[in-house]
């Protein structure tokens, strides 16, 4: 919108919008009165006499900003049958956050400034953004998968942080997740080890996923770290934590220690599942080690322990591969008879 000034007018500069900036600035929520007072904004800064057209610009921007309204009549069917199947005793704040969000225009701002609009109105506590969040899980809504947004997920991460709210183990969990589903599985150990200094401790699962993150790429040093913190918050190692270790090395190509990694899980007890098995012997296949492939096997039937049909898939397609299926099959036969 462009405005134009007659001549001979005293020309005064306002400053009508006291925040500037395009996004409202959390340190500012929940404070009634955020921003300059009316008359502070209003007054003039300067005024100057000019015989020429002075012409200003309104920022479109600033005039989309999310104002907010109450939910009226005027909305779809649709909308409307979503609003009903909000849980009656959700709180009369998440309730009205919900509607906006079920009835969200794009045209009346962004999601950003409507949460912001939320937070100054109604004064949200940390309960009330964790039953929103479960709400649209359950909806489905689009909103709730940028969790998957990686920026919005650490902006809003932050912001909670700047609200002075306290964070808990699935509120970490959460932001951990979305570290390991954008592929940042060190940005996500880094939560995990602000969580220990805090003295709030993570689940089960996030120690899984994080070394199931570190497994999959084959970040040995990674994989570690994460078995060792495993250990130190008091979770008892299964044999699936341990496939995931042994997993790590086996794509790192490192099948000595695979093997080592192995050998530890038997040493503190735990039965090797077939899975693990398999494990080692593709690790073997991938350094082209028959013969120390053919010496654990040994070992595994000396101590009694039956190659399932995993690694035994591992061990035809290998021993396929190379030709040497009926010599295998030989030396397994006399070492059975001895």
């Amino acid at each position: 919108m462009m405005v134009t000034s007659a001549s001979n007018i005293p020309h005064c500069s306002y400053s009508p919008f006291p925040i500037i900036n395009k996004q409202i600035h959390p340190q500012s929520w929940g404070n009634g009165n955020p921003s300059l007072s009316l008359k502070q904004a209003m007054k003039p800064s300067s005024c100057t006499f000019s015989n020429e057209p002075q012409i200003s610009f309104i920022d479109a921007e600033e005039k989309r900003r999310f104002k907010w309204v109450e939910i009226g009549p005027g909305i779809t069917e649709e909308q409307r049958q979503a609003i009903d199947k909000l849980p009656f005793k959700m709180t009369k704040r998440c309730k009205a956050l919900m509607k906006q969000i079920i009835c969200f225009n794009p045209e009346k701002g962004s999601l950003e400034d409507l949460l912001g609009a939320w937070v100054n109105v109604m004064k949200p506590r940390r309960a009330d953004w964790l039953v929103v969040l479960k709400e649209l899980k359950i909806m489905e809504h689009p909103l709730y998968f940028q969790a998957g947004n990686l920026k919005l997920a650490e902006d809003t991460f932050e912001e909670i942080k700047l609200l002075g709210q306290q964070l808990d183990k699935r509120s970490y969990g959460a932001m951990i997740m979305a570290y390991i589903r954008a592929g940042m599985p060190e940005q996500g150990e880094g939560l995990l080890k602000e969580m220990d200094n805090l003295e709030i401790y993570a689940g089960s699962e996030v120690y899984k996923a994080l070394l199931r993150a570190y497994s999959t790429n084959g970040d040995t040093d990674g994989a570690q770290r994460v078995f060792g913190a495993i250990q130190l918050a008091g979770i008892s190692p299964d044999a699936k934590l341990c496939g995931l270790l042994i997993n790590a090395y086996q794509v790192a190509g490192q099948s000595e220690e695979a093997r080592v990694a192995f050998e530890n899980m038997r040493r503190a007890g735990l039965e090797p599942s077939d899975k693990c098995v398999a494990l080692v012997l593709a690790a073997y296949e991938k350094q082209n080690k028959l013969n120390k492939a053919l010496e654990f096997l040994m070992d595994l039937e000396r101590d009694g322990i039956v190659v399932g049909k995993e690694a035994s898939s591992i061990l035809a397609q290998w021993f396929k591969k190379l030709g040497v299926v009926e010599q295998v099959e030989q030396v397994l036969r006399e070492f059975a008879a001895k």
